[in-house]
């Protein structure tokens, strides 16, 4: 009986491995790709904002004080905390 309800879904133990794999490359390249699109729009967001205060006569450092260059600022060093952890705890 449960042999037959096996057979009944088609798919035997190397395609159900392969839609595994399958699934976990996509996600995978979903997330990479989601981190790509949003520092693109982080980067231009800050880039927006540097070209208006550039327009106004503001020093280059005031585009730092922006909200999209303060986000920067602290994913920067959030990247930069993660590689002295991973680093030193080994």
């Amino acid at each position: 009986m449960f042999g037959s309800i096996k057979s009944f879904s088609g798919r035997g133990r190397r395609e159900t491995i392969q839609v595994r794999m399958l699934l976990t490359t996509t996600l995978y390249y979903l997330k990479f790709i989601t981190v790509l699109v949003a520092g693109v729009l982080l980067g231009r967001w800050y880039d927006q904002e540097r070209k208006k205060l550039k327009a106004k006569g503001e020093p280059w450092q005031k585009s730092w004080a922006t909200t999209p260059g303060i986000l920067i600022i602290i994913i920067i060093c959030i990247l930069i905390v993660f590689r002295m952890v991973i680093r030193f705890s080994s």
